[in-house]
């Protein structure tokens, strides 16, 4: 056994450090001013490649590159933040990187505090679909901020901007305001002359965009929906008005048809007298 004690000065030793043993804290570090706390590691040169260690406030633990050395590695073994914060800045491309060994299932999860996987997002065994799974009460998928562009970059002033098909068996689309108010007493129907006129002038109905106004800005489905019924609610009363002039014109058609029986049982009994 090797015993010393050093008093205000550096040892040096030139070759191999081991330490065992078979208890806690096989090496105690501690500062006698409570600033800067590290190990640090040099080259044959003397400069500084990397260092380990508190900050002057003794409150952040870091571990420092520099002078060249750009890459940790945790070989054949894992790194396990129990209880931490894991914050990853950086001002280039692939911030991160996740790679399979094995060509089988690649994917990141969160579990809550009992263990139990909440959600996961990556790769399906195959590695052809990427899949964000919700599981175990989890059941919504948000995204507070910002936008989402599917099979294009150009998402414009859309949240959402597809390049493509959307297939649903139902989209709910919410809207301000209805056109039920065709119906109103105070509603100023076109007649069917000023439906004909305008279509004459303009090439389309009132109300509804042209080919032009389409091609160049799209349509809002909830907008477009409610221009729609707007028609048919008119079409409706349209076709009540002409009921109503049909039951007239039969009951006018009755009369006639009476009137005319009547006159000819009339010219018959002049008939009959001469």
């Amino acid at each position: 056994m090797l015993s010393f004690n050093s008093k205000a000065q550096n040892q040096t030793i030139d070759g191999t450090l081991t330490v065992k043993s078979t208890s806690d804290a096989i090496a105690t570090f501690q500062t006698l001013d409570d600033k800067w706390l590290y190990t640090q590691w040099k080259n044959k040169a003397g400069v500084r490649k990397a260092y380990m260690g508190f900050d002057p406030n003794l409150t952040n633990f870091i571990l420092g590159l520099e002078n060249g050395a750009n890459k940790f590695s945790v070989n054949n073994g894992s790194l396990d933040l129990n209880g931490g914060v894991l914050t990853v800045k950086s001002a280039s491309d692939a911030i991160a990187t996740f790679q399979t060994l094995d060509d089988k299932w690649l994917y990141t999860q969160w579990k809550n505090k009992a263990g139990v996987r909440k959600a996961y997002m990556g790769f399906n065994p195959s590695l052809t679909n990427f899949i964000l799974g919700l599981e175990n009460g989890a059941k919504k998928f948000l995204i507070p901020n910002g936008k989402v562009g599917i099979g294009t970059n150009n998402t414009g002033s859309h949240r959402l901007a597809v390049e493509g098909s959307i297939g649903a068996r139902e989209i709910m689309v919410e809207v301000s305001g209805w056109s039920d108010f065709v119906f109103e007493t105070d509603y100023n129907l076109p007649t069917l002359i000023e439906v004909e006129s305008h279509i004459k002038e303009k090439g389309h109905l009132k109300d509804i965009p042209s080919a032009k106004d389409v091609t160049e800005n799209g349509i809002s489905l909830g907008e477009m929906d409610a221009k729609l019924l707007q028609k048919i609610e008119e079409l409706t009363l349209y076709t009540i008005q002409q009921e109503k002039e049909i039951k007239q014109q039969a009951n006018e058609i009755e009369e006639l048809k009476s009137l005319s029986n009547r006159l000819l049982e009339i010219e018959k009994l002049i008939e009959t007298k001469k």
